[in-house]
């Protein structure tokens, strides 16, 4: 990945990381991982999925790398940010489904 974006900016892979940790305040690699951990949030938040589905569709392997990663950001697992951060949402989905179905 870093490859290619130094390629993109005619650069070394090296000057390409450190303007990429000057900019993001992040190596690459862990600016990925705070993206696809903010995209779990936002399934947490506003669906019914388990957290194995959660996990894959945000790029995770398995439940515990997505736990792992998401625990060591946000200082609380993601099934207790649920539950603090879901406002009802889940469960709105799950009435929407049901009403589909029907």
């Amino acid at each position: 990945m870093v490859k290619e974006l130094a390629s993109a900016c005619s650069l070394s892979e090296v000057i390409s990381r450190g303007a990429f940790r000057t900019s993001f305040g992040a190596s690459v690699h862990q600016r990925l991982i705070q993206l696809r951990v903010e995209y779990a949030k936002d399934l947490l938040s506003r669906t019914s999925r388990s957290l194995v589905e959660v996990a894959l569709l945000s790029g995770f392997c398995d439940q515990a790398a997505f736990t792992r990663s998401f625990s060591r950001l946000e200082h609380i697992t993601p099934s207790h940010w649920r539950r603090a951060n879901s406002n009802g949402a889940a469960a709105t989905e799950k009435t929407t489904q049901s009403s589909r179905a029907e």
